[in-house]
């Protein structure tokens, strides 16, 4: 039996191993087909460029190895005839070839530009072609002189086959060149490297002369003056404008006859050049003040090569806008997208002032390419518009002030959704919206919070749309989808950015106790709730589901102040209070919410009184916050005196749910009595009582419900619940607990 066993287990090894070396064979037999193919796709591609000369060769090696003595010798035979003959032959070839070019050149010209042809006269493969077919023109007439350097005549009739090869392989490469040539984008190629010559001949002829100026000491700043005026002397800034002007009528043209590829090539163009011209200024970057602003503005004498490029760029976008060319619009921001990015990396120092000042100008031109993509309803660019605006925010910096440039990528963003909510098309619109508070995250991750933030504008731009989205999920828009603002599953949303800020607070300097480290903190707080109180005044819900996620965002934010209140940094306990008064701020702004006179929300008001009650509790526990507990106890109150005023019920009986919001009440009463609060607690009870909006004769069937949700709950205590100890289906929620229980018992 053991041995069948053995039998059978190293059979199956066996079978095994054979499986493998089959699959390793036919990988390594797969391998050597795949190389073999590449290298026969080589061999063809070389000699099918030189097939002719290959030809060439071998001839005139059977006809030098194996042609008779007596063949050349006859007098029949000339030899100085053939190579007169060979001669005509590639000097005909020359002139019909150079003379043929002339119809696809001028096809080329009406294409793009008659400067073109310029670039196609210097081409170098024409011009290589031009001296091989002349050169051997020359060297036939030459043999065919009977001048041949005492060779033999087998010898010069084999070069004469050679020539022959070499020349009808010249003629093939200038017709594909030819071919070439009419691609618009081989001619572009040309303009770039034309361009990037002079850019790299002018840097190094200044550089040159700045070497020479180093011989007297010169500081950075000098250094930097000299290279610009330098720049400003050269003619480099007048030939690449007129290079941008030329790409801009082939650009025009291409978008007359529809040729979209060809226009977005040229686009790119005009953007590399601008972007080759900034990098060679880099190190001559200077501000000089502006005739137009003289008290305040100052200009850069690289905008002269920059602002065509814009310009251009711009027209070329209207132009496309009125003829519904979606793509080359979406072009036109892309590249003024990558020409901001470029700028925010062009630094001007100045003492301790950091700034970009080449950055506004083509954010500027974005926006109004972007007011057009609005106008034609171009959803596609304006979602382009929307990602670049992403990658420049990418880019600030805390010590460069870049605060034109947000600002007026904030402005294109609000445009674009505001448009967006105007169409009735809300993808744009709930990215702009996405990406405006991503920025701001961003801004207050690498600068905090200070005065001049973004955080006041966006939160503005928020409340106007607003009632826009309440619009949205009226009209049924709106499913499986939160407004970004108030999403907890955005990673960007209010109460984030508020955490993020909270992040920040650093532990008191001894040498300057008094400094309170939760100072930035309660600004940006301030600026949070006026956001809230003023979207809850200016807001009509009515009902939507949106009032509960904004409560919900409330509740967030109150939570992290909670946080703060149990774990403040190192030295930040006797500042608490000015947390406390912020977290009162954000309690009391519940009661801007849910003023409905026809549709109350009535869950959505018991949901934010479950978590005002939780809140209170939590307080009472730690025993220092009584105000704020009784804060949570009034706004619940207020809560239920507009909800027994709300004139019609939604979802279920408006006494049941006055019941609901009165339960949280004697909650937070009964916790305060159970934590020894016994006067708080009456406090608390008063506010259950009957609402100065209904009648004495309905007031009983509002004590009945009270009573009943009174009842259910007090049953809800005694009942044994045996999930009453939970174990969270989240490992890092049991690991914090844990940690959370090592650490207090190392305190203790």
């Amino acid at each position: 039996m053991h041995l069948k066993i053995r039998q059978r287990f190293w059979q199956r090894k066996l079978r095994k191993a054979k499986k493998q070396w089959q699959i390793q064979i036919l990988v390594f037999l797969l391998r050597k087909r795949q190389q073999a193919i590449v290298w026969k796709r080589q061999i063809q591609t070389f000699t099918g460029k030189y097939i002719a000369t290959i030809a060439g060769l071998v001839t005139a090696l059977v006809f030098a190895y194996s042609i008779p003595t007596e063949f050349l010798s006859n007098s029949n035979f000339k030899i100085s005839e053939v190579h007169i003959a060979c001669a005509g032959i590639i000097g005909t070839a020359l002139a019909l070839v150079f003379s043929l070019s002339i119809i696809p050149a001028q096809k080329a010209a009406d294409a793009f530009s008659p400067a073109i042809l310029k670039l196609y006269a210097r081409d170098r493969v024409m011009r290589n072609v031009f001296i091989l077919l002349a050169c051997a023109t020359l060297i036939s007439i030459l043999f065919g002189t009977n001048w041949t350097f005492h060779l033999s005549p087998r010898y010069t009739l084999a070069i004469q086959f050679i020539l022959l090869g070499m020349a009808l392989d010249a003629i093939k490469t200038f017709y594909n060149r030819t071919l070439n040539l009419l691609i618009p984008h081989t001619a572009l190629g040309l303009v770039i490297k034309e361009c990037s010559n002079q850019i790299e001949r002018t840097k190094s002829d200044v550089m040159r002369l700045l070497r020479i100026y180093r011989i007297n000491t010169l500081t950075k700043n000098d250094e930097a003056a000299l290279q610009a005026i330098l720049y400003f002397q050269s003619r480099l800034a007048k030939l690449l404008t007129e290079w941008i002007n030329q790409l801009t009528e082939f650009a025009h043209k291409g978008i007359s006859r529809l040729d979209t590829q060809a226009v977005n090539s040229a686009i790119m163009t005009i953007g590399t050049i601008g972007t080759k011209y900034a990098d060679a200024r880099r190190e001559s970057l200077i501000l000089l003040p502006d005739m137009h602003d003289l008290f305040f503005g100052s200009r850069s004498d690289i905008s002269d090569v920059l602002n065509p490029v814009y310009e251009s760029i711009r027209t070329i976008c209207q132009n496309a806008a009125k003829q519904s060319n979606e793509l080359v619009v979406q072009s036109c921001i892309n590249t003024l997208g990558v020409l901001t990015n470029h700028a925010m990396t062009m630094i001007y120092k100045k003492d301790r002032w950091v700034e970009a000042p080449l950055a506004y100008s083509p954010i500027f031109y974005m926006d109004i390419c972007i007011q057009e993509a609005i106008k034609a309803g171009m959803e596609d660019a304006l979602l382009t518009a929307v990602n670049c605006v992403g990658e420049i925010f990418e880019r600030i910096s805390r010590n460069t002030n870049t605060q034109n440039v947000e600002s007026q990528a904030l402005k294109s963003l609000f445009m674009i959704a505001a448009a967006g909510y105007m169409r009735k098309e809300t993808i744009a619109a709930t990215r702009a919206m996405e990406i405006m508070l991503k920025a701001l995250r961003l801004e207050l991750r690498v600068r905090g919070y200070r005065v001049g933030s973004n955080l006041k504008t966006v939160l503005g731009n928020i409340v106007v749309l607003a009632p826009y989205e309440v619009q949205m999920e009226k009209a049924g828009k709106r499913i499986a989808q939160t407004f970004p603002p108030y999403s907890l599953g955005f990673d960007y949303n209010i109460p984030s950015l508020l955490e993020e800020v909270a992040r920040q607070i650093k532990p008191v300097d001894p040498q300057r106790s008094w400094e309170n480290p939760f100072s930035a903190f309660n600004e940006a707080a301030e600026t949070v709730v006026r956001h809230y109180r003023e979207l809850g005044e200016k807001t009509d819900f009515d009902g939507a589901l949106l009032e509960k996620w904004v409560t919900d965002s409330i509740i967030t934010v109150a939570k992290i102040h909670i946080w703060l209140l149990d774990n403040p940094p190192e030295g930040g306990e006797k500042f608490l209070d000015s947390v406390d008064d912020s977290l009162r701020w954000f309690i009391y702004t519940l009661s801007s919410f849910f003023r409905e006179m026809k549709a109350f929300p009535y869950h959505h008001a018991n949901d934010a009184c479950k978590s005002l009650a939780c809140i209170g509790i939590w307080l009472l526990e730690r025993k220092w916050w009584a105000e704020s507990a009784k804060a949570c106890a009034k706004v619940i109150a207020g809560i239920a005196d507009r909800c027994a005023a709300a004139e019609n019920s939604k979802s279920y009986g408006k006494q049941y749910g006055l019941a609901d919001i009165f339960t949280n009440l004697e909650c937070l009463a009964r916790a305060a009595t159970t934590l020894g609060y016994t006067q708080l607690a009456i406090e608390f009870r008063a506010y259950i009582t009957r609402p100065s909006t209904i009648t004495e004769a309905d007031w009983p069937l509002y004590t009945k419900a009270i009573a009943t949700r009174i009842r259910q709950m007090d049953e809800e205590l005694e009942r044994f619940d045996p999930f009453r100890i939970r174990i969270s289906d989240d490992p890092m929620q049991e690991l914090r607990r844990i940690l959370e229980q090592s650490t207090s018992k190392e305190n203790v």
